[in-house]
């Protein structure tokens, strides 16, 4: 009983600490977006220009680095590997602030893209080895809510800061937490014990890869997810610029409103999205794609719904059913793709999947939305920013089609995750 309890508590622990790295991470990713206005007045940069700073800067830079930093990871000490990518990313936050012009920031931007890499894939592959596999949804809905508390903060504190003290010193004030972190993690989280270390660092990446891939639940549930959310990520990036300038708002007023609003959506439909799988896992292992899919479709017309709003008040009420709809799949993807990975490759599986959502939907979604408001706006001027917005929801319906295909096999693949390990497949 008593080793049961030292788990138990080790568990709530590491949960804990993966909670405020992921505060942090999604802080720092975040943080541009309630800035934007002042940053392109400042840099005289465009949308377009803006779209690619929050996406495809990151987005590229992330994706590629994202495989190889979990390949280690699941081949050595994976909290070393996270306290060194939370440090780094770190430190690129704070020279954020210091650009000068496009290219300063492009650069820095590049700098949390890489330290963000080992993030996400080594944080969901710690918990996942630390908590029990019929908790993993309740543990990864409260990542998932760390990663909506850090996006919120990031508008509510970061637009505080940037009205009164300037955009620059929020960059500065974001860069010291996760130093801080990062040397909480190293110091006293232990390495979880696993299986198969040796093992999944013997297989090379090209065999991991086709592993994974093979798993067709896996590969239509990356491009599901990937693709369903480029509006979802370019809405990220613009709606508060565009709420600022749809209706004559500062950073402060719409950071503070707009968070008091979205926050609580998100969390709820992050946490009840885990929850709502768990559930549904433990009768049939393909309903949760199955609900993923529904809320994809629900998504769609729930978004057009706040962006076509003509007040403020009337989007905000609207924004929140549409927020929690659209997160509901969050933490249910992370459990799913854990499943689908088996136990050897489950940093580098969430890595793949990263890297699908990143390059498609976080680099595409803000670069889109934001060449596409450059281009509406020589025709309909201020209004040329929702159109572009309205235009981004309407991928969460192919995204819906992918999800109900990756139902189709969703049981034999995870079946054959659980037994077959990372042992490679024959030839494709």
């Amino acid at each position: 009983m008593s080793d049961e309890n030292g788990q138990k508590s080790n568990a709530i622990y590491v949960v804990g600490i993966m909670s405020a790295i992921t505060v942090m991470n999604y802080y720092d990713r975040n943080l541009t977006s309630i800035l934007v206005n002042d940053i392109k007045s400042d840099l005289d940069l465009s949308d377009g220009q803006i779209g690619a700073l929050i996406g495809m800067s990151f987005a590229l830079v992330y994706a590629l680095a994202s495989v190889p930093i979990a390949r280690i990871a699941d081949g050595g000490r994976r909290v070393n590997v996270l306290a060194l990518s939370v440090g780094f990313w770190s430190i690129m936050t704070g020279i954020s602030g210091a650009a000068s012009n496009f290219w300063h920031m492009l650069l820095a931007r590049f700098g949390v893209g890489i330290g963000e890499a080992g993030g996400s894939p080594t944080t969901h592959a710690i918990i996942a080895e630390t908590v029990r596999t019929d908790w993993r949804g309740r543990a990864f809905g409260i990542i998932g809510i760390s990663a909506a508390v850090g996006h919120i903060s990031a508008l509510a504190v970061g637009g505080y800061i940037g009205e009164h003290y300037g955009w620059r010193a929020a960059y500065y004030a974001a860069a010291a937490p996760g130093l801080l972190l990062a040397a909480v993690l190293f110091l006293t989280v232990p390495e979880p014990p696993r299986a198969g270390r040796a093992e999944a660092g013997s297989v090379r990446f090209t065999q991991a890869f086709r592993v994974l891939l093979r798993r067709r639940a896996f590969l239509w549930s990356c491009l599901a997810v990937s693709i369903g959310l480029i509006g979802a990520f370019g809405t990220n990036a613009f709606v508060p610029a565009y709420l600022m300038r749809q209706f004559q708002l500062t950073s402060s007023s719409v950071g503070t409103t707009y968070a008091a609003v979205v926050g609580p959506a998100t969390m709820a439909g992050i946490f009840s999205g885990g929850l709502l799988a768990d559930w549904l896992f433990r009768r049939d292992n393909k309903a949760p794609f199955i609900m993923i899919g529904l809320t994809f479709i629900l998504a769609c017309p729930l978004s057009l719904s706040y962006l076509a709003a003509n007040d403020y008040r009337t989007a905000l009420a609207l924004v929140a059913p549409a927020t929690f709809v659209s997160c509901l799949h969050t933490s249910a993807m992370y459990a799913l793709i854990q499943s689908l990975c088996g136990p050897h490759l489950r940093a580098t599986g969430a890595a793949i999947y990263l890297l699908f959502l990143n390059l498609i939907a976080q680099g595409l979604g803000p670069l889109a939305v934001g060449s596409l408001s450059d281009l509406f706006a020589s025709r309909y001027g201020p209004l040329g920013l929702r159109y572009a917005l309205m235009a981004g929801a309407l991928t969460f319906l192919p995204g819906a089609i992918c999800m109900f295909i990756a139902a189709r096999t969703a049981c034999d693949d995870i079946r054959t995750a659980e037994t077959s390990g990372s042992q490679p497949p024959g030839p494709l």
